[in-house]
Order: C-alpha cells, then sequence, then structure tokens
C-alpha cells in the first residue's frame, strides 16, 4: 500500500485499537499505517481510490482475484 502522505510503498494494515477503529470496522473501514512516516489513515476496501494507494503487483495480484 502506497502512503498517501509520504507516498512510499511502506503502508501496512493496522491493528485496531479503541472505540473509533471498531466503530470504523462496522462501516468496512479498514485501517492503514505507514512505515516510513508514521501516518495513519483508513481504507475502504471497494473503493477507486483505495486501487489507486496500491502498488503495481497488488493491483495485478487484486485483478487475478476477481477473475
Amino acid at each position: 500500500m502506497i502512503c498517501p502522505k509520504c507516498k512510499e510503498n511502506k503502508a501496512h494494515r493496522s491493528r485496531r485499537s479503541g472505540v473509533k477503529d471498531w466503530l470504523a470496522s462496522l462501516m468496512l473501514w479498514i485501517p492503514y499505517r505507514c512505515r516510513a512516516c508514521k501516518e495513519r489513515w483508513y481504507v475502504f476496501p471497494y473503493s477507486r481510490s483505495s486501487l489507486k494507494l496500491r502498488s503495481p503487483e497488488e493491483r495485478r495480484v487484486i485483478k487475478l482475484r476477481r477473475g
């Protein structure tokens, strides 16, 4: 995943912590964190904007999975 702040390909899914994260998970929002700049944000996995944050390798895998 590419960080929207620093544009590095060093972001990963973050663990949920606290009420805010659990409420966001009810709306299908997934927390991510960047290893480079420590920025934290939420991604709705089924939106077009989430595909823009994916690396080219991740996009190929998603395309293969969808068939």
